[in-house]
């Protein structure tokens, strides 16, 4: 059954579901813990602890174990890190075939170029780490989002794909898809290099219930439009900020002890959200608690742009 969301419910659904479908971002903290003891041996460990608390330090912990400040905070790490917020754009691409960034003034040339940038991101930090030597399996998360987004793009411009690529877009194992391609009988045949030409794999995955056709080429996200009924109501609107993630400060994120803000060394709590949204606005850059996608543990996130939001609307829907 082919998807027929618009660009803007998927947008949403990917929003919902990252990090349950997987975070390839996650991984930064494992080669980071890698990096770290290649330094104890090159430089002992108390020169590496205050090295890598520069880094353990602005994640909210101070004066903690780096290794474990790494492990508890790895889940957080697409809105933290430099290299996150690419990593977690990429399973958008990856898994829904949207450029997550696209405005509906956006041509298709600028969302191509804008996908272009963030693969080659990925593409310098996978030539400088050994993943297969340093991380081993625990990198399965990264290399099925890369695996997909790498081969989404060469389908999006009608190159051969790679049969492996092609199982992660379809939803299949290796070992079905190597049947597929192997004997007389192969349901895909391959060319000369042992790659699945487009027009073939994507005939195949339009059968395919979980495959999500690329759209950022043909369609744009909706454009921002203020309800006639509200446009008088000027102090009926607000600014939140948002994380990389989508995530938003709302007023479901009170804990029951209030609202938590600030890094973990210098947290604060504000029981009125109002007050707690004004110390947001103060605050640079503001950061805030909310359950981690995944795990559902209260983390940190750090706001990177800000959004206008009728306020009854937010609290009536939080409220719901």
């Amino acid at each position: 059954m082919a998807h027929t969301e618009s660009y803007d419910e998927r947008i949403q659904i990917f929003r919902e579901n990252y990090g349950n479908e997987g975070d390839p971002a996650a991984i930064l903290a494992d080669v980071a813990v890698k990096v770290g003891e290649v330094l104890e041996i090159m430089v002992g460990e108390q020169l590496t602890a205050k090295a890598m608390e520069q880094i353990t330090g602005p994640l909210g912990y101070w004066g903690e174990d780096w290794k474990d400040a790494l492990h508890e905070a790895r889940y957080g790490l697409f809105s933290e890190w430099r290299l996150g917020a690419p990593l977690h754009d990429m399973a958008a691409y990856a898994i829904y075939g949207i450029d997550l960034h696209a405005t509906a003034a956006d041509t298709a040339q600028i969302s191509q170029q804008r996908i272009v940038n963030l693969l080659r991101e990925v593409e310098r930090f996978l030539k400088a780490v050994d993943l297969d030597a340093w991380i081993g399996s625990r990198d399965s998360e990264f290399s099925k989002i890369y695996g997909m987004a790498r081969g989404r793009f060469v389908l999006d411009h009608g190159h051969p794909v790679r049969p492996e690529d092609l199982a992660l877009l379809g939803g299949v194992s290796p070992s079905r898809m190597r049947a597929m391609v192997s004997g007389d009988t192969a349901v895909l045949k391959r060319d000369d290099n042992k790659r699945i030409p487009a027009t073939e794999a994507l005939s195949w995955l339009e059968g395919r219930e979980t495959f999500f056709p690329s759209i950022w080429r043909d369609q744009r996200p909706s454009a921002d439009e203020i309800d006639d009924e509200h446009q008088e109501k000027v102090e009926d609107f607000i600014f939140i900020p948002v994380a990389s993630d989508g995530s938003r400060f709302t007023p479901d994120l009170d804990t029951g002890r209030g609202f938590i803000l600030g890094p973990k060394a210098d947290q604060r709590r504000y029981d009125n959200y109002d007050e707690a949204l004004a110390e947001l606005v103060r605050m640079k850059p503001p950061r805030w608690r909310r359950p981690a996608p995944k795990s559902g543990v209260p983390s940190i996130v750090i706001g990177q742009t800000w959004e206008r939001v009728s306020r009854s609307e937010l609290f009536l829907k939080t409220a719901a």
